[in-house]
């Protein structure tokens, strides 16, 4: 049983908190699932392919690991690798040159990493690029992830999903996609 002990965050579907592993004693963090969510229609499938898209891309160093889902009649929970902060958080903060190369390099590996499986994230945005104490960046949330496929990003697919204010370019200006 874990006992939440800090709130970090939250979004459409949930919140996240610390929590404290009682097997490894270890900060995990625990994204809880807003009972209100779980009666929407399509909740039970969107929780499955969050929780396999993310596992799908574990093991690599720069993709939140799941550790185990936890779902009763009455609430969900996700409990993953802990990570003391997100690029949201620090956006305000002067990093040097070789900081940002580091955050960037690293980011872009574990997006090389999703797209190399066939998947796409759909979500990437500050609150969801998590860095720890030590400087490793890891995606979480893999909530609107989805298979790659060749058509996704043409017309009015109900595969274009994204978060509004981090859209492609081309999305913004209303054109095509490009390879």
């Amino acid at each position: 049983m874990l006992n939440a002990l800090k709130p970090l965050g939250g979004g459409a579907f949930g919140s996240v908190y610390k929590a404290i592993d009682p097997v490894t004693c270890e900060p995990v963090a625990v994204k809880v699932l807003d009972p209100r969510s779980t009666n929407h229609k399509n909740f039970a499938f969107r929780l499955q392919q969050e929780v396999t898209m993310q596992e799908r891309c574990c093991p690599h160093p720069n993709v939140c690991q799941i550790r185990q889902v936890s779902t009763t009649a009455s609430s969900s929970a996700i409990i993953m690798d802990f990570s003391d902060t997100t690029l949201r958080h620090v956006r305000d903060l002067v990093l040097s040159e070789e900081e940002l190369r580091c955050v960037m390099s690293q980011l872009l590996l574990g997006v090389h990493h999703i797209h190399s499986l066939g998947i796409i994230h759909r979500d990437i945005n500050p609150r969801n690029i998590l860095l720890d104490h030590a400087g490793t960046v890891r995606i979480a949330d893999f909530g609107l992830a989805g298979r790659a496929t060749p058509d996704m990003w043409l017309g009015d697919s109900p595969d274009r999903v994204v978060t509004e204010n981090y859209r492609p370019p081309d999305m913004l200006i209303g054109a095509s996609a490009t390879e």
